[in-house]
């Protein structure tokens, strides 16, 4: 087995993924870094999604399957774990895909008769075709700088998506398999530093409802 990469990555804090959002609003990556940050969706999943993959309606999203780039040329290939998940979209990823939606229908309406977009992709470019990995990587990285952040990249949303829910209190199966991992033990491996303040934050959550149990007990006993 190959050795797990035990070097800490950064993760972005909610304030600062907002932030990366609001520099980035306008632009051709805006919607991918929205559904990145809001999913945690891995770089090949986000590029191989379909429209008939998501039911915005019911804020639904099948992910069963990613893009890889090779020396070969792209091909789309099973997800990580060869399984196929199934995610719960929030409210901003929803109307970041709708306003994407829209905005696309109509730039292919332009094109139409000179040239047929093929397939149904959600993030295909601007002819409807597959977009490179590494472009998008690219473009991340740039907007990423543009926004304040160095050494940070579309992975790290990834990153930061997990950290923030695990502070957030939820729980480590949920995020587990929220973000495709094949295990419980690789979640808790790779965000060992979100659990660890949530160590904290249990102690002193107890400490408050000992207390609390404290005082009233203390009002019965006068009582």
């Amino acid at each position: 087995m190959p050795r797990m990469d035990t070097e800490e990555q950064v993760a972005l804090d909610c304030k600062e993924t907002d932030w990366l959002l609001v520099a980035a609003k306008g632009t051709w990556i805006y919607p991918i870094l929205v559904v990145a940050a809001a999913t945690g969706l891995r770089r090949g999943e986000l590029l191989a999604l379909e429209w008939t993959d998501i039911d915005l309606d019911c804020r639904n999203m099948t992910v069963s399957k990613s893009l890889e780039q090779s020396k070969a040329g792209l091909r789309v290939k099973g997800t990580k774990t060869r399984k196929t998940r199934e995610i719960k979209l929030p409210t901003t990823a929803v109307e970041a895909l709708q306003a994407h939606r829209l905005e696309q229908v109509a730039r292919y309406q332009q094109i139409a008769g000179v040239f047929e977009p093929q397939g149904n992709l959600v993030f295909g470019d601007d002819l409807g075709q597959y977009r490179s990995p590494s472009s998008v990587s690219t473009a991340a990285t740039r907007m990423l700088k543009k926004a304040g952040f160095k050494n940070v990249s579309l992975h790290n949303l990834r990153h930061s998506f997990g950290s923030q829910l695990l502070s957030a209190g939820v729980s480590l199966p949920a995020v587990s398999s929220r973000l495709g991992h094949a295990n419980t033990n690789v979640t808790a491996a790779v965000y060992s530093h979100a659990l660890k303040q949530d160590e904290v934050q249990a102690a002193d959550v107890w400490e408050a409802a000992m207390t609390r149990a404290r005082l009233e007990s203390s009002k019965e006993t006068k009582n």
